[in-house]
């Protein structure tokens, strides 16, 4: 029988893979946190993790190599009552009800290839639209709710007009000291600061 403990489950850049009981202890005190912004009249802007992650993944492992199919349930964390549109970083996780606009852009925790960063740029811009245009209260989620999610939520905000230390100071401030961790991640954006303010845009313009 598996226990919590018995093999890493998490592995975050800039920290290293944590088993269950260390990311616990060192984790978010919450699974999903609101990150603010000076205008009140902005719908909400979450950044969390992957919904009941240590169900998902004891079960996938669980089930390697028995020839049962695992089945996952409905996401209990981003709801309608929460989020209109969920922006999901990683990918392996539980689908959100059909009335939530589900975006799944997996990448991977490390470095950034010149395609990925377009990519997620232009997931941001899309979501950016979304939340300052449209109304729609956003979501993004990865699987600890630290790095890539902090990224996309990151370049909202900049898109928004805040550089990229006030966006990653907000960030770790209403989230977790541990989001953005990755060096890779905070060194796009700070390089990055004009191309990003740039591509909001549209969604300032509306």
């Amino acid at each position: 029988m598996m226990t919590r403990t018995d093999e890493p489950y998490i592995q975050i850049a800039g920290l290293g893979t944590l088993t269950l009981d260390e990311w616990e202890r060192m984790g978010p005190a919450e699974p999903l946190s609101r990150v603010y912004h000076a205008d009140p009249t902005l719908p909400a802007l979450y950044v969390g993790e992957t919904p009941d992650t240590e169900d998902t993944y004891l079960l996938q492992k669980a089930y390697e190599g028995t020839g049962h199919t695992w089945v996952s349930r409905t996401s209990s964390l981003y709801t309608k009552d929460v989020c209109d549109l969920r922006v999901d970083m990683y990918g392996n996780t539980l689908t959100s009800p059909s009335d939530v606009v589900h975006v799944v852009q997996a990448i991977s925790d490390g470095s950034l290839t010149q395609e990925t960063a377009e990519n997620v740029l232009e997931l941001a811009r899309v979501a950016h639209i979304a939340w300052s245009r449209d109304g729609y209260r956003v979501a993004v989620n990865c699987q600890a709710g630290l790095n890539r999610s902090s990224l996309v939520v990151a370049m909202m905000l900049m898109m928004e007009g805040i550089t990229a230390e006030a966006a990653i100071a907000q960030i770790r401030y209403d989230r977790s000291p541990l989001c953005l961790v990755n060096e890779h991640f905070v060194g796009f954006l700070t390089q990055n600061e004009a191309a990003i303010y740039a591509a909001g845009a549209e969604g300032r313009s509306a």
